[in-house]
């Protein structure tokens, strides 16, 4: 089985780009803190199509997110001729975190976004 979910924050704002048939793919880079706090883990993350537009629209450096996605090896070869490897992983799901605005956007299998209140924000619930 290959399954990864991470927690963690944006080093850096995503940058969105598109393929030849206008499909658009957006590249995170997700700090995930280890046992060492001050030195987290940081993670490649690819997100594909719609989400990927979402994720370029709604996150920054910084905002916190969850992504389930699977780990896939990515292989190219330098200029010089050498031969590198990068392990990644390519999201299924993307949720956001940080809630912009008071709100917090989870980001849908299907591309979709959807706003709920956050976490901490609990005295208007009547349960």
């Amino acid at each position: 089985m290959n399954v990864v979910t991470l927690i963690g924050r944006l080093g850096q704002d995503p940058e969105i780009r598109y393929t030849g048939s206008s499909k658009a793919v957006c590249n995170l880079n997700v700090a995930v803190d280890g046992r060492d706090k001050d030195n987290p883990t940081w993670v490649p993350v690819v997100v594909w199509e719609r989400q990927a537009e979402n994720c370029a629209k709604y996150l920054t450096k910084g905002k916190k997110v969850a992504v389930e996605g699977r780990l896939q090896t990515t292989g190219w070869e330098t200029r010089d001729g050498q031969k590198r490897t990068k392990l990644e992983v390519v999201a299924f799901r993307v949720e956001f975190l940080s809630p912009p605005d008071q709100q917090a956007i989870t980001e849908n299998n299907d591309g979709t976004a959807t706003a709920h209140m956050p976490d901490g924000d609990t005295e208007d619930i009547p349960f």
